[in-house]
């Protein structure tokens, strides 16, 4: 008989109440097989008795032998003693118990002894589903010496009940039922992966949705401060970049007129226009407030830092035209925004620091010189 099919993992009383009742239910369920399949097992080696194939004594072994697993089994899961086990499922006893009783009847009736044997094959294919690989090898080293001295017990040959038609229809029954069962293991191995596939799906998108949290500026969705600095870090490591450094003009104004619902709408679609107006390769972020920091990595045209600030003038000419003909009306009547920029290309050995402040100097230098206008450190 074989052992109850384990879970994916064992079912800690530190789970969910709704996750722990499921497990516990699951494990009833797999009792009931249990018990059915050792009842099956014992009805059909009833019908070899009456087909004189064999005495009463093989059915009554797999029916004591059912009753007593079932028994233990279902006591302890009705206390819960099981599941301060590091086993919950009981794998290893009844992958045990299972085999030894399969061996028993083998021996002592060999007879039916390459029947009952067969079932081994159940046993431990339920076994495979959880039991770690070592410990498995060494039931089945036991085991495979058991059916060893089943087979060469001097004056008892194992046999096939096949002597009459009744015989060999009962017979053939057994292995209809034993491929069944094998069947099943199969399917319920195969659900298993299927299970552990759609979670580690469902774990890796949820993990993607976290970084991207975790990287992503809550209100425009373009990287937040942290992500565009890294990125930064990591572009500089590469090679030449150049940063545009963005302030969106009198952008006070536009909270205190108009409100700071209007100020996030003015965010948001700077962060657009800006985000179709540059080169898939760069990188724009959220630097802090109305301020964005975009990372220009070289210039396919050329290298070094004056093709560097040619490809980070030429960007953001192209965002300060795109802003200007953008229509601000539908967020508040009247309402125009511009921006101002600073522009730094790195230099050999320019830390990030160096490369940041550059720009900064460079954007008072545009706000200084009436705004909406570039200007390059």
């Amino acid at each position: 008989m074989p052992a109850t099919p384990p879970p994916t993992a064992p079912a800690p009383l530190g789970l969910p109440p709704d996750r722990l009742a499921r497990r516990r239910r699951q494990r009833r369920v797999f009792l009931l097989a249990s018990g059915a399949s050792y009842l099956v097992d014992a009805l059909l080696l009833a019908a070899l008795w009456l087909a004189g194939a064999t005495g009463p004594g093989p059915a009554g072994a797999a029916l004591v032998g059912g009753l007593l697993q079932c028994g233990v089994v279902g006591w302890l899961q009705h206390t819960r003693r099981n599941e301060r086990m590091a086993d919950p499922y009981l794998v290893t006893p009844q992958l045990i118990w299972g085999s030894a009783v399969q061996l028993f009847i083998a021996w002592c009736w060999p007879e039916v002894a390459v029947l009952v044997v067969m079932v081994l094959f159940i046993v431990f294919a339920f076994a495979a589903l959880a039991q770690r690989p070592a410990r498995l090898a060494l039931a089945w080293t036991l085991c495979s010496a058991g059916i060893a001295l089943v087979m060469l017990r001097p004056g008892a040959s194992a046999a096939l009940p096949h002597a009459t038609v009744w015989q060999a229809g009962v017979s053939a029954a057994w292995m209809a039922l034993v491929l069944a069962r094998c069947i099943f293991v199969g399917s319920y191995g195969a659900a298993v992966r299927h299970q552990l596939g759609v979670r580690s799906r469902q774990l890796a998108e949820a993990t993607t949705r976290l970084h991207d949290l975790a990287m992503r500026d809550s209100l425009t969705g373009v990287l937040n401060r942290r992500a565009v600095m890294e990125s930064l870090a990591a572009s500089l490591a590469r090679g030449p970049v150049a940063v545009v450094l963005c302030d969106l003009d009198h952008f006070k104004r536009v909270n205190d007129r108009h409100g700071h619902q209007a100020g996030d709408q003015v965010i948001c679609r700077f962060a657009t226009l800006a985000g179709a107006t540059l080169r898939a390769a760069d990188r724009l972020g959220r630097y802090g407030g109305e301020e964005f920091l975009v990372v220009i990595v070289g210039d396919p045209a050329g290298t070094g830092a004056a093709a560097g600030s040619a490809a980070a003038l030429a960007a953001a000419e192209r965002l300060r035209d795109r802003l200007r003909e953008a229509n601000w009306t539908d967020i508040a009547p009247g309402l125009a925004v511009t921006v101002s920029m600073g522009i730094a290309a790195s230099r050999p050995d320019e830390s990030v620091e160096e490369l940041l402040r550059r720009a900064d100097q460079a954007l008072y230098a545009a706000k200084a010189a009436g705004r909406d206008t570039v200007r390059l450190a």
